[in-house]
């Protein structure tokens, strides 16, 4: 039958709510994941870095921090054309997220330079807000 307004209403914040536990355990699940990259790449075991970092990212997407720290553990693993266009793009971004604008105009520099086709999207990519979460797109 149809549903009334207020049992959807309390289906919608249902959903919202779950969407947001959710996210909350990707998160968790993300950080831990991190931790372990982290002490990994310390001990210089690159290779257990990059698979935590890789399953970390797919938990939370939009952390640019953990993009960049990748790039580091591939160019470590002499992966260099892994940390290719991508990984500059989110080192860059995490550059501009820092704050660190010195180092934020070499990167912006050389990606220009090395991938000039991608010139808009690079322009497009840095300039945009934070990356989002597909979930947090409705609440905006």
């Amino acid at each position: 039958g149809e549903m009334d307004k207020d049992a959807w209403m309390v289906e919608m914040s249902k959903d919202a709510e779950q969407r947001y536990q959710d996210r909350k355990i990707r998160k968790e699940k993300a950080d831990t994941l991190k931790t372990q990259a982290v002490k990994a790449f310390r001990r210089q075991e690159y290779d257990r870095a990059l698979s935590c970092y890789n399953r970390a990212i797919e938990h939370v997407k939009d952390d640019p921090m953990m993009y960049c720290d990748r790039a580091l553990t591939n160019i470590k693993l002499g992966n260099f054309q892994k940390s290719s266009f991508k990984a500059r793009l989110y080192m860059t971004k995490a550059y501009k997220e820092l704050e660190e604008f010195e180092k934020l105009e070499e990167a912006k520099k050389e990606l220009y330079e090395k991938f000039p086709q991608h010139g808009e999207l690079i322009q497009y990519f840095l300039n945009k807000k934070e990356d989002l979460d597909e979930d947090d797109t409705q609440t905006q």
